[in-house]
């Protein structure tokens, strides 16, 4: 299966529910999983590339754009002082802010594509990331100048509360970005999402303008056509030890999707210390969704379990599948596309089109299209939630496999070092060729009583999927011998 085939939510009886609210501050400890509540107005956008593609440069030629690069990516000679845009890749009209964990725009690019002898379209890609303006609050700079720097005291503070030593985390209770994505700039003394784009879009008119009316570029900004091309939104749960927590639901999650993904973290990367890489022993949860979504599901904190949604191409296209709330006058337009004389592909292709234009392009449509994202994440929560309360005893009955399986390696082969590669290879990749291991064939096993545990195809062992799934949570311990029986 490809990486862009979707995986489907495979559903048994999987009910739509209305997510009940409860605040974040106030949870209590989960128990089967019931307290995955999701509290109203708190989806938080993570990163962000945002692309605005409809400005137009016009009277200039293309000496006066390379002017205008040459001025905006200034350096004033090696180890001094430079701008904070790199200088444009040969063969490219293009600059890039510079990357670097003290800066918030980082990675946000500025392109220019001729579109005749003297206009030009530039494109602005930003690369936004919410959630970390929100977790420096105030230390943010306010100044036009320095928007693109961040405070190191507190950039430190933030990473050592999370385990995976990011600063991507807001460590303040949820009342801070309640309403983040309102459509009302006013409406809330807490910060919002549409102020964050005013001053995003305020500093780069600002600092493209600074360069750009010296060398002559009479630019055109066109602001209200955009698109995500990137986008990862997330909802967040207390509990008191969320690296437990984690163990615990992998244990279920195979029985609520196909085929998951598990991402153990044990070792700092290398020459790194410990201490820089606190996720070790815990592990994270991928799941290809329809659509081309993605569900990832970790500990951010000790305390605190984020189900994220990822999306890597247009989230607007997204629209077509996911519910929101629609007017009566936008209701009436999808009723006149059904009784219209359409063939239904293209009564599909109408809806799909219709149902993108109810969003606004204007920045409250953009909030607007990141609530509707997490809206739909909150009901992706709660059918795993409904499956795994519904299915307890199952999500758990596989466990017994494990010593068995264990003792079914030492009779049959015999050779403790061999039984340790070979119980090493199965719990990190889950299958093993029989070529490579010179000492066995697949008839070393007894079959039919193997099929227990294995699928076989030519020289190949595949772990049953029950087997498979009992080892999800502890098997890089099971790699290592660390496994005790019970």
């Amino acid at each position: 299966m490809s990486d862009e085939e979707p995986i489907q939510l495979r559903r048994r009886t999987l009910p739509r529910t209305t997510p009940l609210i409860r605040s974040r501050s106030t949870l209590r400890p989960v128990f089967r999983f019931n307290d995955f509540r999701t509290v109203e107005h708190t989806t938080i956008p993570d990163r962000l590339v945002i692309r605005f593609e409809r400005h137009i440069v016009s009277d200039c030629n293309y000496d006066d754009i390379d002017r205008f690069m040459r001025a905006i990516t200034w350096r004033l000679g090696r180890g001094r002082a430079r701008s904070e845009f790199n200088r444009p890749r040969p063969g490219k009209i293009s600059t890039v802010i510079r990357k670097g964990e003290d800066r918030f725009l980082s990675g946000s690019e500025i392109d220019f594509q001729r579109l005749s002898n003297n206009r030009f379209k530039m494109t602005i890609d930003v690369c936004l990331n919410p959630t970390r303006f929100l977790a420096y609050g105030p230390d943010v700079p306010a100044s036009q100048e320095r928007f693109v720097t961040l405070d190191r005291a507190r950039r430190n503070a933030i990473r050592r509360a999370t385990l995976d030593y990011k600063d991507n985390y807001i460590d303040r209770g949820y009342e801070t970005y309640w309403h983040f994505l309102r459509d009302d700039r006013g409406a809330s003394p807490n910060p919002s999402f549409l102020g964050l784009m005013d001053d995003v879009r305020s500093w780069f008119e600002d600092t493209i303008n600074q360069y750009a009316v010296p060398n002559g570029l009479n630019i055109d900004y066109n602001w209200d056509n955009w698109s995500i091309s990137q986008s990862e939104v997330y909802h967040e749960y207390y509990y008191p030890d969320a690296i437990a927590l984690m163990a615990n639901l992998a244990r279920y999650i195979p029985m609520v999707y196909e085929e998951p993904e598990f991402r153990i973290y044990t070792d700092p990367p290398r020459g790194q210390p410990i201490s820089t890489f606190q996720i070790q022993n815990s592990v994270s949860i991928h799941l290809k969704l329809a659509n081309k979504l993605r569900l990832v599901i970790y500990p951010k904190s000790r305390t605190v379990i984020r189900f994220e949604l990822r999306k890597y191409t247009s989230l607007r296209d997204n629209l077509s599948h996911m519910p929101f709330e629609m007017t009566e006058e936008q209701h009436e337009g999808i009723r006149l596309i059904n009784e219209s004389p359409r063939t239904p592909q293209q009564k599909t292709s109408a809806r799909a089109t219709y149902r993108r234009n109810c969003v606004s392009t204007e920045f409250d449509g953009m909030a607007r299209l990141l609530r509707i994202a997490g809206d739909h994440l909150a009901t992706i929560i709660q059918l795993i939630v409904t499956a795994i309360n519904e299915n307890p005893v199952e999500g758990s009955s596989y466990f017994h496999l494990v010593p068995r399986f264990l003792r079914f390696l030492d009779q049959h082969i015999q050779n403790d070092q061999l039984v340790e590669n070979i119980w090493s290879a199965l719990a990190i990749n889950g299958h093993i060729r029989c070529n490579n291991y010179p000492e066995i064939t697949v008839d070393t096993f007894p079959w039919p009583a193997a099929g227990e545990y294995f699928t076989v195809w030519e020289d190949v062992l595949t772990l049953s999927p029950m087997l498979r799934s009992a080892l999800y949570p502890y098997r890089q311990d099971m790699a290592l011998g660390l496994l005790d029986e019970e």
